[in-house]
């Protein structure tokens, strides 16, 4: 667990009990599982389909017309 802490003393934030909880869980978590670094093709044409929607300009009517 020495990791934990050094990440929380580079913030300028003070070390709460909540965020040394939250820094503790995340570290063993990291610890005992696997982060997968590829991202499944569904997700991927999923994740695609989304920011297209997002970056298509609606056709809102503006009120008082």
């Amino acid at each position: 667990m020495s990791g934990v802490l050094p990440d929380l003393l580079e913030t300028d934030e003070p070390a709460t009990l909540h965020r040394v909880m939250q820094a503790t869980i995340g570290h063993g978590l990291k610890q005992r599982y696997e982060v997968q670094r590829d991202l499944p093709h569904e997700l991927f044409v999923l994740l695609m389909q989304m920011n297209s929607r997002k970056q298509k300009p609606r056709n809102v009517p503006k009120p008082g017309r």
